[in-house]
């Protein structure tokens, strides 16, 4: 799991395109910057802006283009790098290197008895999540269910301990007569604050159905809240108001009763930040990914463009140099690409025992 748009901004300053020579001819106007000291020009002969230029769409040709050869430039180059990317996950998911879905649960797998309710106040209540602590896990509350005896509309709200305003909040139209009822939310949590998923007890008409079970308590016969290896969740309430955030210091905890509320969550490796901050790490296979893939653009020509550039071009030969002779003859920048992936997806074997997990190697016996 990754996300896309912030390693597209990350990233695409890595490595840089160099500027045309001619003064007069089509000018970059970004993607000339390389934090790295590398381009990808250098990545291969043909890699020239002449034959960049001979293959991207006619701009001149346009009335009022949406869009320039830079923009085209700068498309075509994220797309490779997201692919890269997408290449050594996949290699480490590959390997069991790497962890992608660590967890889909559902805080309570009962359903509350219609006679177990909980009389409404005016105070402010519902559950607080506290996701585990890591910069490379996040949270996603999928959906809330809800559970009353009362048909009604009810608003949850969801806020962050960091935060004064709330973070998001959705209206539900309960129709479940004293069932439970799910609403999607697709809200995204991390371990940097606690998280509360509430409701206004004043504002509700009838009472809440409490889906608490035993299972809450332990051996020594105290209720600890619901937690696993990657969050906590305990039912509060607390005097306040719904405006903003309350005092939490005054959160009364109780995991006797849910308040009608459920979740359901999933939690995810997320590779974003790590990549970022060992983004130098990946400038190689970066910088050959994009090489092979405008390469294929210069050999299969999609827009048919027909110029001096093309007509020069031996498709041929340029597979050949992107996937090594077709007998089968390990070359080419293909190969270079997957020894690359392979030297990075060995270096970080080991860095989070959770979602990098080192690979457990053992001896092998058999008959000779």
């Amino acid at each position: 799991m990754y996300n896309a748009s912030l390693l597209k901004s990350g990233l695409i300053g890595l490595i840089g395109w160099r500027q045309n020579i001619d003064p007069a001819g089509t000018q970059l106007t970004a993607l000339t910057t390389s934090s790295s000291g590398l381009y990808f020009n250098d990545e291969h002969p043909l890699l020239t802006f002449d034959n960049l230029e001979s293959i991207a769409p006619k701009f001149d040709d346009i009335t009022s283009p949406t869009e320039t050869f830079t923009d085209w430039l700068q498309s075509k180059t994220e797309g490779s790098i997201i692919r890269a990317i997408d290449k050594w996950i996949n290699k480490k998911f590959k390997v069991k290197t790497a962890r992608n879905l660590l967890e889909r649960s559902q805080l309570y797998y009962t359903t509350g008895s219609q006679n177990d309710i909980i009389t409404m106040g005016s105070a402010i209540c519902g559950l607080s999540v506290q996701p585990v602590r890591s910069r490379n896990i996040t949270t996603t509350i999928e959906q809330v269910g809800v559970q009353f005896d009362t048909n009604q509309t009810i608003t949850i709200r969801l806020f962050d301990a960091t935060l004064d305003a709330e973070v998001d909040n959705v209206a539900i139209t309960y129709t479940g007569s004293g069932g439970v009822q799910w609403e999607t939310v697709d809200w995204t949590v991390d371990g940097n604050a606690a998280y509360y998923i509430v409701y206004d007890q004043a504002t509700i008409t009838g009472n809440a159905i409490n889906g608490v079970y035993d299972y809450t308590i332990n051996s020594n016969g105290i209720s600890d809240g619901l937690f696993n290896n990657y969050f906590l969740a305990s039912p509060f309430e607390v005097v306040g108001s719904t405006s903003s955030l309350w005092n939490i210091e005054n959160n009364s905890y109780t995991t006797s009763q849910n308040y009608g509320l459920n979740l359901r969550l999933n939690v995810q490796c997320d590779y974003t930040n790590f990549i970022l901050e060992q983004k130098e790490l990946f400038k190689t296979i970066i910088g050959k990914q994009v090489a092979i893939d405008f390469l294929r653009e210069i050999a299969y020509n999609p827009n048919i463009r027909t110029n001096r550039n093309e007509s020069n071009v031996s498709t041929k030969q340029v597979l050949y140099e992107i996937d090594g002779d077709s007998q089968g003859k390990e070359g080419g920048l293909y190969h270079q690409l997957e020894n690359a992936i392979d030297s990075l997806t060995f270096d970080f074997d080991g860095i989070d025992k959770v979602c990098l997990p080192c690979r457990k190697y053992s001896v092998r016996f058999k008959a000779i």
